[in-house]
């Protein structure tokens, strides 16, 4: 293979990849529009999952950490929340900076095991609540 082919044919995946990856965003921007519809299908008809065309859809319980807003409507300090970490023992949570997808995974593991929030973190730190759509590839 010539070094022209090569470039012609490694710009000619370029492309190819780049029309993918839009084609990706629009979609999800389609799924993102339909999931509070179908959501709002499920809750209105008391349906826990559907199976249809070889994959499973149910309504998901999803919990995120997110940082609390101060007086002034900004995000509380990392100085101020890592103070808040520290104090409620959870050291390992930050190093240089916060890390609010381990966060999440604690929070998570605090809903599961029927626990509050501890106290040093209140104000600091809330556990936002949304649903989302799971889908999953149906069992044969």
């Amino acid at each position: 293979m010539g070094s022209q082919e090569l470039v012609n044919q490694y710009v000619k995946l370029i492309v190819a990849k780049r029309a993918l990856a839009d084609a990706v965003k629009e979609n999800q921007a389609h799924i993102n529009t339909m999931d509070p519809l179908l959501l709002s299908y499920f809750e209105k008809h008391g349906i826990e999952k559907v199976t249809q065309g070889g994959y499973t859809l149910s309504p998901k319980r999803d919990l995120r950490a997110m940082r609390c807003k101060d007086e002034n409507d900004l995000p509380v300090s990392d100085a101020v929340c890592i103070e808040a970490l520290k104090e409620a023992g959870l050291n390992e949570y930050f190093d240089q900076k916060i890390s609010l997808a381990n966060l999440t995974t604690y929070f998570r593991e605090l809903d599961q095991e029927g626990d509050e929030l501890p106290e040093a973190l209140k104000g600091k730190f809330a556990v936002y609540e949304r649903f989302i759509v799971a889908t999953r590839k149906a069992n044969s």
